[in-house]
């Protein structure tokens, strides 16, 4: 199976070694298109593990890209970050967009191809969230939403409510 954080370094550096602006901000169009062309990178590369024939729905994936996360849509918190120079809120943008895009992806192509039942993993390291460890190697049906013993409710690694169960997150699914 193929993970988009195996290519993540290489788009960290690009931010990083952004020209800084005298305040220490960086231009935040350009920290979107960096991020952006990632994050379809990675939508893409959900779908492929699934099934390389699927055809993309553009609509369908710029809705996922652009999904608003507390009161705020993916340029708008790039922006934030950019504008503050902030270049550890970029990468956090850049790490959490990155797995909730590829786990949507998967997901939402795995319900078109017909399975059934979905499976949550963790990375299984000192790093994994107590709510996640929770749910690790709990099947449930494709439909079904997953719930935290803190009781936020996901369909998918990246997908809660809560930012603090989302910023982050490195789950993912598999699918029969």
């Amino acid at each position: 199976m193929l993970f988009p954080w195996d290519d993540i370094n290489n788009i960290e550096e690009k931010i990083v070694e952004l020209p800084k602006n005298a305040d220490g901000s960086v231009d935040p169009e350009e920290c979107a298109d960096i991020i952006l062309e990632y994050l379809i990178y990675c939508y893409v590369m959900g779908r492929d593990n699934i099934d390389e024939n699927l055809r993309i729905d553009a609509r369908e994936m710029k809705d996922t890209i652009y999904r608003r996360i507390a009161g705020e849509d993916f340029e708008q918190r790039v922006k934030r970050w950019a504008t503050q120079g902030e270049i550890y809120g970029l990468l956090t943008v850049l790490h959490t967009e990155t797995q909730r895009v590829f786990n949507e992806s998967m997901h939402n192509f795995a319900k078109r191809k017909g399975y059934s039942m979905k499976t949550w993993h963790t990375m299984e390291d000192d790093r994994v969230r107590d709510t996640h460890a929770y749910l690790d190697g709990m099947e449930i049906p494709i439909d079904a939403m997953f719930y935290t013993y803190d009781g936020d409710g996901a369909e998918f690694p990246g997908d809660f409510n809560l930012p603090q169960n989302s910023i982050n997150c490195r789950c993912f699914l598999t699918f029969a």
